[in-house]
C-alpha cells in the first residue's frame, strides 16, 4: 500500500484523465452535446461548493483516483476558489454611491433649492432593506468564478421584492434565436432551479420557468403562477439581469467555467491528502532474498525490527535481508504547486506575493504593474455592473410598480461611483502628484480622504474642514480666544447653521450635529454684548425643529431668519468665511 499511496506519478496522471474527463466534449452530435452540458454543469457546481468552502465534490475526486481506498484517504481541503474571490470581487466590498435619474427625479422645493422626490427616496430605502450591495457583492464573486451569473427579482408578499442570484449549473436557456442566445430575454424557455419546501433537515427543489407571456413555479405536476393564477407574466420580459465575465460561443449561452481553476482547486486538494498518506505509509518495508538458504523467509521478516525510530541489522548465513525506504518527493511537488499558484495569480491579474501573503520585497516598479493589472481588471468588472446595475434597477422598478408600491419612471437608470483606496506602488510620488494636483484644482482634499477613509462626501468634507481647524489652532492659540480677539461689544453678528455651526453629514436636517467650540466661541460673543442673528436657507417649514435644535444644542442667540436664498456663494462686503472666522478653533 505504501508504494501505491506514494506513487504521485500515478496521482498525476489520474489528474490528468480526471481533467479530461471534465472538459467540454467536442460538439460532434447530439450525445457529445449531452455530455457536454453533463461536464459544463458538474464543473459549475463544484466552483460554487468550492467558493461556500464545501468540498462534498472531492468526495467524486477520491474515488476516482483511488478506487480500493478513498475511504483511508485524508481529507485535506484548501479554500483556493475563496481566496480568489476575496482578492478580485472588490467593486463591492468598499462603500458604493447611487445617484437615481428619471423622470421627476428631484424637485424644487420653497427655497428654491433642489431636493429628491418621492419615488427615489422609496427606492433607496428598498435597496438598502433588501441589501442591494450584499447581493451585487456575492453576485460578483460568483462572476469572476463562474464567469456567468442571473439575477432574478420577484414580487413577494413579506417584502417589496425577493432578489436572488444563481449560478450557471442552477439554470437551463432554450435559445429562441441561436443568433442570440447570448441574450436571455430572447430565449425560448429559462428555467432556474428554486426552493420549493425546506424543514431542518433537507431542502427540496423545483423550477422557475419563464417562456414567452408566461412565469410560474413548476414544483412536480403542479404549476404555481409568479404574477397570476393563470401563469401569466404581466412585464412583457423576463425579470431575470445577466452578467458576462467574458463572452460565450456563438449560439451558446454560457461560456465556459474557469476550468484551470477548479483543476487547480482539485489538484491543491488531492496532493495535500496524497502528501500525508504518502508520509503516513513510508516506514521502511521488509525484503527478503533467502537465495539458496532453508528457513521460513516471513519467520525472518518478522524478527526484523521496523519503524520511524529503529534501524534494522541482522547477520543471516547465506542470502540477503533489509529495507525499502520510500522517500516522497514532498518538497519537490509542494514547491511544484506553489509554482503552479503563482502562474494562476498572475493569470488572474493579481500580485502573487499579496495573493500568497508573501513578503517579498518588490521593486516600485513591479508594484506599479500589479497596481496596473488591478486596476484594468476593476474597470472591466465596472463596466459590466454598471450595466447590471441599471438593468437591476428596471426590473426591480417594473415589479414595485406592478404593487403600486410606489410610481417609479421607466427610464431610471442609475449613475454609481465605486469607491476604493489602493495603497500607492510607490509612496513619495504619490503624494507630490497628489499634492499637485489639489494645488492645481484637478482634484481637492476632501476627495482623497472620501476615498481613503470610504466615507460620504459629507463626511469628508467635515474631517478636513476639521483637520485644518486643528492645524490653525497650532498656529493661532485656542479657537474661543482667537473668534473674540477682535472684542466685538454692541455689533450684529449673522451665523448661518448648516455647514457653519453644525455638520450635515446624513443629508437630513433632523440629522446635523453641532461643531461645540464654534457654538462657544458664539456664546462668549453674545455675553459681551454682541446680537446674534441666525439666519439659514432651511425652509419656514423647518423653523420649530431648528429652534429646537439650537436650544438643544445650547445656542445663545437673538433672532432666528429663515429662507435664506439658496446660492453657491455668498459676496458680502462685511462677509468672512468659516474658517477665516473659526479658523483657530478645534
Amino acid at each position: 500500500m505504501a508504494a501505491e499511496h506514494t506513487a504521485y506519478t500515478k496521482t498525476m496522471s489520474i489528474l490528468r484523465d480526471l481533467a479530461l474527463s471534465l472538459d467540454v466534449a467536442r460538439n460532434t452530435g447530439p450525445v457529445d452535446e449531452i455530455r457536454a452540458s453533463q461536464a459544463f454543469r458538474r464543473q459549475s457546481m463544484w466552483l460554487s461548493q468550492a467558493l461556500q468552502n464545501d468540498h462534498s465534490y472531492m468526495e467524486s475526486v477520491y474515488s476516482a483516483a483511488y478506487p480500493a481506498d478513498a475511504d483511508a484517504l485524508p481529507r485535506r481541503y484548501f479554500n483556493l476558489v475563496g481566496r480568489i474571490a476575496h482578492e478580485l470581487a472588490t467593486l463591492y466590498a468598499h462603500r458604493v454611491d447611487r445617484r437615481f435619474d428619471g423622470d421627476g427625479a428631484s424637485v424644487r422645493a420653497d427655497n428654491g433649492q433642489r431636493r429628491r422626490s418621492e419615488w427615489v427616496r422609496k427606492l433607496q430605502e428598498i435597496y438598502g432593506d433588501l441589501d442591494v450591495n450584499g447581493l451585487l457583492h456575492e453576485m460578483e464573486r460568483g462572476l469572476k468564478v463562474q464567469r456567468y451569473q442571473v439575477a432574478v427579482v420577484l414580487p413577494s408578499a413579506a417584502r417589496p421584492v425577493e432578489l436572488w442570484t444563481a449560478d450557471p449549473w442552477e439554470v437551463y436557456v432554450k435559445p429562441g434565436n441561436p443568433r442570440q442566445a447570448d441574450d436571455i430575454q430572447q430565449a425560448a424557455q429559462v428555467r432556474i432551479r428554486c426552493p420549493v419546501e425546506a424543514n431542518d433537515t433537507k431542502v427540496r427543489h423545483g423550477w422557475l420557468v419563464f417562456e414567452p407571456g408566461l412565469a410560474y413555479i413548476e414544483d412536480g405536476d403542479k404549476r404555481i403562477g409568479v404574477y397570476a393564477p393563470d401563469l401569466s407574466n404581466p412585464l412583457g420580459r423576463y425579470p431575470l439581469v445577466t452578467a458576462y465575465a467574458s463572452k460565450p460561443r456563438r449560439g451558446w449561452h454560457f461560456p465556459a467555467v474557469s476550468q484551470d481553476l477548479m483543476s487547480m482547486q482539485i489538484s491543491a486538494n488531492l496532493l495535500a491528502s496524497d502528501q500525508e498518506h504518502g508520509l503516513k505509509y513510508s516506514w521502511p518495508q521488509p525484503f527478503i532474498d533467502p537465495g539458496n538458504q532453508g528457513g521460513d523467509p516471513q519467520e525472518w521478516a518478522d524478527s526484523m525490527p521496523r519503524g520511524i525510530d529503529k534501524i534494522p541489522a541482522i547477520q543471516t548465513p547465506g542470502g540477503k535481508m533489509g529495507v525499502l525506504h520510500f522517500n516522497p518527493p514532498i518538497a519537490a511537488f509542494q514547491s511544484l504547486m506553489m509554482a503552479n499558484m503563482r502562474t494562476l495569480a498572475i493569470l488572474w491579474d493579481m500580485s502573487p506575493d499579496s495573493f500568497m501573503k508573501e513578503a517579498t520585497a518588490k521593486t516600485a516598479v513591479s508594484r506599479a504593474f500589479d497596481r496596473a493589472d488591478r486596476d484594468e481588471a476593476r474597470q472591466r468588472a465596472a463596466k459590466t455592473f454598471a450595466r447590471v446595475e441599471n438593468d437591476l434597477a428596471r426590473t426591480i422598478a417594473a415589479t414595485l410598480n406592478l404593487r403600486s408600491l410606489v410610481r417609479v419612471p421607466d427610464d431610471v437608470s442609475i449613475r454609481i461611483e465605486y469607491r476604493h483606496h489602493e495603497r500607492p506602488a510607490d509612496p513619495v510620488h504619490a503624494a507630490q502628484a497628489r499634492n499637485m494636483d489639489i494645488l492645481s484644482g484637478v482634484s481637492t482634499a476632501w476627495r482623497y480622504v472620501r476615498e481613503r477613509d470610504n466615507i460620504s462626501e459629507a463626511a469628508a468634507k467635515v474631517r478636513v474642514r476639521q483637520n485644518l481647524r486643528e492645524t490653525r489652532s497650532l498656529q493661532l492659540g485656542e479657537g474661543a480666544e482667537a473668534a473674540t480677539k477682535a472684542k466685538l461689544r454692541g455689533a450684529t453678528l449673522v451665523f448661518d447653521i448648516d455647514g457653519t455651526i453644525a455638520t450635515l453629514a446624513g443629508r437630513r436636517i433632523e440629522d446635523a450635529e453641532p461643531i461645540a467650540d464654534r457654538i462657544d466661541a458664539i456664546n462668549k460673543l453674545a455675553e459681551m454684548g454682541n446680537r446674534i442673528i441666525i439666519h439659514t436657507a432651511r425652509p419656514e417649514s423647518m423653523r420649530t425643529t431648528t429652534q429646537r435644535q439650537l436650544e438643544a444644542w445650547g445656542v445663545k442667540f437673538d433672532q432666528l431668519v429663515m429662507g435664506k436664498p439658496a446660492g453657491d456663494a455668498y459676496i458680502d462686503d462685511k462677509g468672512s468665511s468659516d474658517l477665516e472666522f473659526f479658523g483657530s478653533t478645534n
